[in-house]
């Protein structure tokens, strides 16, 4: 009897300890290495948001737009919007402040992964080991490889998917429809990726499952949609202004992902001089331990664990990314062609393998049931604390030196590159930002930061930075950086103003003459030939002299035409900024080159398409 009633409460003390372990509250500091900073800014802009407009215009386009990429429209929408949780959070927000707020609630959401794995495990029929489970799943390889990451902590939200799914199959009616279409639709103001991941599962769920009753499945298919069309139309909004987000590479999980770490070692790698250690790129890491993956190979075996092992292996060989088969299949599936961190996929990975190694281990008896979960429970224990960034005690309360000397001033361009604390700490002063840090760019981001910070420096770049960006205001935060742009003639200094850990010094450009502004849709012209390796190669020459339009330019898309005899198909991507020669030309100079290196363009003469492209913007 004992035994019977440690097995949730056992679990579930394991779950909050990591969780407080890892994300101990601290006013002063956050979890992380790096990205809390933007994950902070995304929530502070958005509780600011709330404050300023109210709640109900949480789907406004003027909701949307941030105080980056000054000009651009639908800023939020070039990476994580985390709406939902940020309205949940909103009243926490206002009692005890931004950092704490996200700190209790990746304590929170933990616990969430914990509940609602344990509730999916009982919906289908784990009802004796669904509090381990729920413990491998809330604290596995994929969370703690990821733990700064705030948005990845909510994977709670796709066995709560699943468990309204399999109630739904037990007992049809309107309440548990109503829960399944939101539990699949409301991911998007959370998480996009996990938004895709949900909408595969519903798709398979659909074809594959004969409950419940079809008009169901169908409506739960159209309610789901329905509920997530209000953030999907925000990146759909962006897309057609940008162009596709599709991508042609992506970074994702490689072979000894299930069993590397990252960031922190396991309690087993930090004692065990033997026990190996596989350090992966963060977001390919996705431990789960040697035992708990024998258990899932042998799920391969049995006939009740086969389909969630399969599952599991599928959702590792998708993380892999394209050029290895499966993803390249996936990928051609709405919204997914976008996905550029397959490595997400292992999160599916950790989940369909929690049901196949319980139903392995659950065929034994006594000790052997629980011995092979217990060595992977411990064999996912951390050693160390999690890093750490400092935050300011008063980020939401203090107005700086710097929000008083930039007042009224931007757009600021920031040299070489913005800083993503800076980016925090001018929230507050809501100074619009040229640059900025987020999931993508538009084209015209893309060209500065490549001009200032990837290329070989001179003061003829600045001098077309400037120009080509009419900054009112530019920053640095970088000594090296500050003293090239004090000893420009083209720039007066304006001070070094502290925004609190960062100081910032200010330069006034001086004024320029000014150029000719050239439009990449009308003022340029392609021609088309071989590149010296055979490629097929398209070249974008200007036809008259002048410097880029930078407003126009945050506006354009590539447009790609292939053909193969009577059959065309067209894309319309982002016009890849980094990638063009400069921002001023002369008339004749080439401006841009993109070379085909498709296996398709090396097939003989009558089966090889041809390229075509152009330039849409506005």
């Amino acid at each position: 009897m004992t035994c019977v009633r440690a097995r949730t409460p056992v679990p579930l003390a394991l779950t909050a300890a990591y969780a407080l372990w890892t994300f101990w509250p601290d006013p002063a500091s956050m979890p992380g290495w790096g990205d809390p900073y933007f994950d902070l800014w995304t929530f502070e802009h958005v509780w600011q948001q709330m404050d300023r407009l109210g709640p109900l215009h949480l789907w406004s386009d003027r909701f949307w737009g941030a105080p980056i990429f000054a000009g651009t429209p639908l800023q939020l929408a070039f990476s994580e919007n985390q709406l939902y949780p940020a309205l949940i959070l909103w009243p926490l927000w206002r009692a005890i402040g931004g950092p704490l707020a996200l700190q209790w609630a990746a304590i929170a959401m933990t616990l969430a992964a914990f509940g609602c794995t344990m509730g999916f495990l009982r919906s289908i029929g784990l009802r004796e080991m669904s509090g381990a489970g729920a413990l491998l799943f809330a604290c596995c390889g994929f969370v703690q490889s990821q733990y700064a990451h705030y948005q990845n902590i909510c994977i709670f939200l796709l066995p709560l998917a699943l468990w309204s799914w399999f109630g739904l199959e037990q007992r049809p009616g309107p309440v548990r429809f109503a829960l399944c279409a939101l539990a699949f639709g409301w991911i998007g103001g959370w998480n996009i990726y996990f938004q895709l991941f949900a909408n595969l599962l519903l798709l398979v769920l659909v074809v594959a499952r004969r409950s419940p009753p079809f008009p169901w499945q169908a409506a739960v298919a159209a309610g789901a949609l329905i509920v997530q069309a209000p953030i999907a139309m925000k990146y759909l909004e962006l897309q057609q202004l940008i162009g596709s987000f599709g991508v042609s590479t992506t970074y994702g999980a490689v072979a000894r992902s299930l069993l590397g770490t990252a960031m922190r070692p396991t309690l087993l790698q930090r004692f065990v001089p033997f026990y190996p250690a596989t350090e992966v790129p963060i977001e390919a890491a996705g431990f789960l331990g040697f035992s708990w993956t024998a258990l899932v190979v042998a799920a391969l075996l049995d006939r009740r664990s086969r389909r969630w092992a399969a599952g599991a292996w599928l959702a590792f060989w998708a993380a892999l990314g394209l050029g290895y088969g499966l993803f390249d299949l996936v990928h051609l599936l709405p919204g997914l062609s976008g996905a550029r961190a397959t490595g997400r996929f292992l999160v599916l990975t950790a989940l369909f393998a929690t049901p196949a190694a319980l139903i392995i281990a659950h065929r034994s008896t006594g000790l052997w049931r629980w011995l092979p979960i217990a060595l992977a429970v411990v064999e996912l224990v951390p050693a160390t604390p999690g890093l750490r960034v400092s935050v300011p005690r008063d980020l939401e309360r203090r107005t700086t030196e710097l929000d008083v000397a930039t007042r009224g001033r931007g757009p600021l361009l920031v040299v070489p590159r913005v800083d993503v604390r800076l980016q925090l700490y001018l929230l507050r002063s809501r100074l619009p930002l040229l640059q900025g840090i987020s999931g993508r760019a538009p084209a015209n981001v893309q060209l500065v930061d490549s001009m200032l910070a990837e290329r070989q420096w001179d003061a003829t770049a600045l001098r077309d930075v400037l120009e080509l960006t009419r900054a009112p205001l530019v920053a640095a935060t970088d000594l090296s950086w500050i003293a090239r742009l004090a000893s420009s003639e083209l720039l007066e200094p304006r001070g070094c103003p502290e925004a609190f850990d960062v100081r910032v010094c200010l330069f006034q450009p001086r004024p320029l003459a000014q150029s000719a502004r050239i439009r990449l849709e009308s003022d340029a012209q392609w021609e088309y030939g071989t590149s010296a390796r055979g490629w097929p190669m398209a070249r974008l020459r200007a036809t008259r002299a002048g410097v880029l339009d930078y407003a126009e330019l945050g506006r354009c898309r590539l447009v790609e035409s292939t053909r193969l005899r009577a059959f065309s198909w067209t894309r319309e991507l982002t016009f890849p900024g980094a990638q063009l020669l400069g921002a001023r030309f002369d008339a004749g100079q080439l401006m841009f080159e993109r070379e085909s290196r498709q296996a398709i363009f090396a097939l003989p003469a009558w089966a090889r398409p041809t390229r075509t492209y152009s330039v849409r913007c506005g």
